[in-house]
């Protein structure tokens, strides 16, 4: 949680990270959890703000903008798993940020099936 991935460019407001799903033998669509975690690494001055909204494959982590606290650590997270080809998470400005949105660590997890399909 000591560094954050922001848009290389100042003029980008957006994070976006995508990958496809790796189809398992006994699950050919497995369900996939994510798991993001912020914090503002920068002391912010004055009128400076920095919020954003994050998706996940075009739905709402958060129901409203996330502004990230100052060397607090917070996380958004999916709580049912989510099956699909190709994943997307988005982490965009809303208009009223002045700064670029950040994500210090993500996490992805998979479904796995415990049960086993050749017994009787």
């Amino acid at each position: 949680m000591q560094r954050a991935a922001m848009p290389r460019k100042v003029t980008e407001n957006k994070i976006e990270i995508t990958w496809d799903s790796q189809p398992l033998p006994n699950d050919p669509s497995p369900g996939y959890f994510v798991v993001l975690h912020f914090a503002e690494l920068r002391l912010l001055r004055g009128t400076a703000l920095r919020q954003f909204y994050v998706r996940f494959n075009g739905e709402l982590l958060y129901p409203e903008a996330y502004t990230p606290g100052y060397l607090i650590s917070g996380a958004l997270y999916n709580t049912a798993p989510v099956r699909s080809s190709e994943f997307i998470v988005s982490i965009e400005a809303t208009p009223a940020s002045t700064r670029p949105p950040l994500l210090n660590a993500m996490e992805i997890f998979t479904v796995m099936s415990t049960t086993k399909a050749d017994i009787p």
